[in-house]
């Protein structure tokens, strides 16, 4: 296991098991909370192993008129990870840095490479049934899902009223989002 795979939340809950402190009463608990990569959107989508215990209460959220998951100013935010080899993911849409594989990101426009717009202003993956764990992982109305859409909510929606040109593509009813005049 790399360093890299551990929270920062395991690695607290272990020491203070080791030295007896209560669970949240540790001084650096809430600065760990803080730090911890897996919590912050802007590191990236992780699968999370304790998803089901977070997402009890949920609020009904029709991810097809939100995207906030999908957009991110970090270029390396879906990793492509060891579960996504069956999967036909096209190489047009993934790069390599520091020895792995990530999903590209349109940095002009801060949205996934794969993220699409319908016509009647849905969005959607273009390549929904070979989507990427992390992706899969991510479910709607999750913590990672509330802060993703209280840090880019209103990003996403800016973007999508603005700097988005809707340009039709072969399959009905399907567009993509681009900000690139040369598209049109």
């Amino acid at each position: 296991m790399r360093v890299s795979d551990v929270s920062i939340m395991g690695l607290l809950a272990g020491y203070n098991k080791r030295h007896g402190v209560p669970a949240k009463q540790s001084s650096f608990h809430r600065h760990a909370k803080a730090l911890d990569t897996r919590r912050s959107p802007e590191f990236g989508i992780a699968p999370r192993r304790a998803e089901p215990y977070r997402t009890l209460m949920t609020p009904e959220i029709d991810c097809t008129r939100c995207g906030a998951c999908c957009f991110s100013s970090n270029p390396h935010y879906v990793q492509i990870l060891p579960q996504d080899a069956g999967r036909e993911i096209s190489p047009l849409t993934v790069h390599e840095a520091n020895g792995r594989q990530y999903l590209n990101m349109d940095i002009r426009c801060g949205h996934c490479a794969l993220l699409t717009l319908t016509v009647d202003g849905r969005l959607a993956c273009g390549d929904y049934d070979n989507r990427p764990e992390a992706c899969r992982a991510f479910r709607a109305g999750s913590f990672e899902c509330q802060m993703a859409r209280k840090h880019r909510g209103h990003l996403a929606a800016a973007k999508m009223a603005t700097a988005f040109t809707v340009v039709p593509e072969e399959a009905p009813g399907a567009a993509i989002i681009t900000a690139d005049p040369a598209r049109q």
